[in-house]
């Protein structure tokens, strides 16, 4: 079977705390309590081992962006 890169199911790159933190620049602290809060999506692969998928992340936070002059829909 021949599989072409774009047919190929892709395999999120998943980010560790430091690496999550330096992404978004963030302090390592912050990302933990937003963990904890449940207000940034992250992976739970055990119990406390954690991870970020980085476009989804990047996607979090583009839309928080605020843009000045743009009106609410």
């Amino acid at each position: 079977m021949n599989s072409s890169p774009s047919s190929v199911n892709t395999v999120p790159e998943l980010l560790n705390y430091e690496e999550a933190a330096k992404l978004l620049r963030f302090k390592v602290p912050t990302l933990y309590s937003l963990v904890s809060r449940k207000q940034i999506p992250h992976i739970r692969l055990s119990g406390r081992s954690v991870r970020f998928d980085r476009d989804v992340l990047l996607q979090w936070l583009a839309e928080r962006a605020f843009h000045p002059g743009k009106t609410a829909n």
